[in-house]
């Protein structure tokens, strides 16, 4: 009984042997086409961003109604690669507003507020760059002659006439503002108060309009000042007159004296 118990034990123990050399012995084998298929090229959109940056080494001052002025920033990915793959946000767009695609920036009112750059990628990298909006600045001054609307360089008025100007300031928001300087070059000869010139002598004088608080920005006119006599006026024309015929007259006879009497 013993012998049949050893005997089995031993063809246990071959087999086992048996079959741990196969395992040792076998290589595992490998589907080249499988990998093949497996392994993409990875692509650029593909990798993690690492750090975005916004291209302006400064922060930025605008004015109110300001448009136009566009921002670009570069995402820089974990094969260094670079793109500008971002969106833009304003951080108070009720100060400056920015589109979200372009970068473009406009200023709203005064204030400061932040502009930020967010890659598209990965939204936890951004940038930001801050963004000053001051008060409107005079964009145009025009003075125009208000009879007739025309733009003039030279006014002619006579002596007490009074003629009416306009200054129209446009600040740079596309509004316009009524703070207007008006001054005059000589006001002996020609007096001016909120746009209204009185010629006061014979003579010319140049008034000019400045916007208030910017006296770089202003328009100017001459205004020649004529005397009443010579305002241009119509001569009544001649009225034709016929002489009168002569009159015959007579010639009275010379009188006749009696000689005395010897």
């Amino acid at each position: 009984m013993k012998n049949k118990i050893a005997i089995v034990l031993a063809s246990i123990v071959l087999s086992a042997c048996s079959f741990t050399g196969e395992l040792s012995t076998t290589k595992p084998t490998t589907d080249k086409k499988d990998v093949a298929s497996s392994s993409k090229p990875v692509k650029l959109k593909d990798l993690p961003a690492k750090k975005v940056q916004i291209n302006s080494g400064t922060d930025i001052v605008i004015s109110e109604g300001e448009k136009g002025q566009s921002l670009t920033a570069s995402v820089t990915y974990e094969d260094n690669s670079i793109d500008g793959n971002v969106k833009w946000s304003s951080s108070d767009g009720t100060i400056a507003a920015v589109n979200s695609e372009s970068g473009s920036i406009s200023g709203v009112k005064e204030g400061t507020t932040t502009i930020i750059a967010t890659s598209l990628k990965d939204e936890n990298q951004r940038a930001s760059i801050r963004v000053t909006v001051k008060k409107a600045v005079v964009d145009e001054l025009k003075t125009t002659i208000t009879l007739g609307g025309q733009k003039v360089s030279q006014v002619k008025v006579k002596v007490y006439e009074t003629q009416t100007l306009q200054a129209v300031i446009k600040l740079s928001d596309g509004t316009e503002s009524p703070n207007v300087v008006w001054n005059s070059s000589d006001s002996t000869v020609v007096n001016v108060r909120n746009g209204v010139i009185s010629g006061l002598k014979k003579g010319s004088a140049t008034v000019t309009a400045s916007a208030k608080g910017d006296s770089t920005k202003q328009a100017s006119v001459v205004v020649m000042v004529e005397d009443e006599s010579s305002a241009q006026t119509v001569a009544p024309a001649p009225v034709a007159t016929v002489a009168p015929s002569p009159v015959a007259t007579a010639t009275p006879a010379p009188a006749v004296t009696a000689s005395p009497k010897a």
